[in-house]
Parts: C-alpha cells; sequence; structure tokens
C-alpha cells in the first residue's frame, strides 16, 4: 500500500509503521542570540506572524482542514480536526490495511503507538498549515536575517531570513528553512534543508493565500511544472 508522510518539506513514500519525526511544538520562542541585530530579526519573524494574523489566532475553537499531497503521479490525502484550546483532535484516512477509519484523541493524554504514528502525521500536516505561527510559538531557533536575495523559483527577489532548529533538541534537530518574503512579510518561497545540510536544498512556493476568520493560510505549495504539489482543502475556522 501506498503511504505518504511529509518530513517539513521534505516527501518521504513509507509504510505505515513508519514513524515520522517532527519538530515539537512549543508555547514561547526562546532566541539563542541576544546582539542588536538578532533582536531586529526577532522583530522580522514576529511581522511574519503578524502579517498572517497570530493574533486572530486565540479566538479560534477549531479548525478543519485536508492535506494533500501529489508526487510521482501518486495522492495522498488526509482530513483533520483540531481544537487549540482544548488539545482534541480527530483524524479522518486510512489504516494500515486501507481501510477508511476516523480516530479521535487528546494530545494531553497518553497515546498508544498506533494513536502516536498518527498524531505524527497531525504535527507535521500542522506545520504546513500553520509555520508563520511557529516562528513565535516555537523555542530553541535561531533566526539570521540575510538581506534581499533572488528567489530560489523563478524570478524576482525577497528579504531573506534564515530560521534555524537546534541541533540538540526536537524530532529533527538542526532542520532548516529560509524564507522569502515580500514586502508585505508574506512567505512567498522557501527552501528547506533538512538536519540544516546547504548541499540538499528543497524548495517550494508558498502561494493560494486565503482568510479564514482573520488567519492568512498559504494553500497551495509546489515546485516548477508541479512535480510536488501540496495543498490544502475543505479549510473551515471555528470561532
Amino acid at each position: 500500500m501506498f503511504y505518504t508522510l511529509i518530513l517539513s518539506l521534505f516527501l518521504i513514500l513509507s509504510t505505515p509503521e513508519m514513524s515520522l519525526k517532527l519538530h515539537k511544538e512549543g508555547n514561547k520562542l526562546n532566541i539563542i542570540d541576544n546582539t542588536e541585530h538578532a533582536n531586529k530579526t526577532d522583530q522580522l519573524n514576529q511581522k511574519i506572524a503578524d502579517a498572517y494574523g497570530i493574533s486572530s489566532f486565540s479566538k479560534v475553537k477549531s479548525i478543519t482542514y485536508t492535506f494533500n499531497v501529489e508526487f510521482g503521479g501518486k495522492k495522498f490525502s488526509r482530513k483533520w480536526q483540531r481544537n487549540p484550546k482544548t488539545k482534541d483532535i480527530t483524524y479522518w484516512g486510512k489504516d494500515s490495511t486501507n481501510k477508511e477509519i476516523k480516530i479521535s484523541y487528546n494530545r494531553n493524554k497518553p497515546m498508544d503507538e498506533a494513536t502516536k504514528k498518527i498524531d505524527a502525521g497531525f504535527i507535521n500536516d500542522n506545520y504546513w498549515l500553520l509555520f508563520p505561527f511557529h516562528l513565535v510559538w516555537d523555542t530553541n531557533v535561531k533566526f539570521t536575517d540575510e538581506g534581499v536575495k533572488k528567489y530560489p523559483l523563478g524570478g524576482g527577489e525577497g528579504h531573506a531570513l534564515m530560521v534555524k532548529y537546534s541541533d540538540k533538541v526536537g524530532y529533527t534537530p538542526g532542520d532548516a528553512f529560509e524564507l522569502f518574503l515580500g514586502k508585505d512579510n508574506m512567505i512567498k518561497q522557501w527552501i528547506y534543508f533538512h538536519g540544516g545540510k546547504l548541499s540538499n536544498p528543497r524548495p517550494a512556493t508558498w502561494e493560494g493565500n486565503k482568510n479564514f476568520g482573520g488567519i492568512t493560510i498559504s494553500t497551495l505549495h509546489s515546485t516548477p511544472t508541479h512535480a510536488f504539489k501540496l495543498w490544502f482543502s475543505d479549510v473551515k475556522v471555528t470561532e
């Protein structure tokens, strides 16, 4: 059976038995550097989160969405509903026998191994959905302002911000993301570097921006000719 898991910007074709290593969700940003330049960069990550409507997130009662991927001629989808305040999660998808299932659980309560594997998928898909907010939610992150640079895909240029996770904590230590911003502080493109290895860049677009209850979500990410395509459908935000 074909089963797809996404590791940040990297598509992994796997079996349900494989666990997905991802960053832990944090509550507060802990900047490693404390120089004047770093403080200015910290403000930039806050501006990005503000541009996507992080101030409206506290009003959210639930978010429902379907995460979709096309790669190598194959398609994978899974649906989620999340209550940020109670940590209740509902998953609609398939089990190891390709049977459609629905599972509800709470992230504050102990999970069995089967639920942990489902939760790994939730964490991954949630990062794609709300990455701009993780710029101020996550701990052990370092930011580097790289100034204006050319976009990795196509023409144009934007303000570049390197986001690097600590190599000592988290599910994927050392991962890095280079964000390319427009004048509106919205992400236009990014490059994912697995484990922080700059020799293996994985770029994708950030597009299809839509507003849901004051929160902006980039509903489409792709590469040229759509060799890789990731998108969100059936998004609903309830306050």
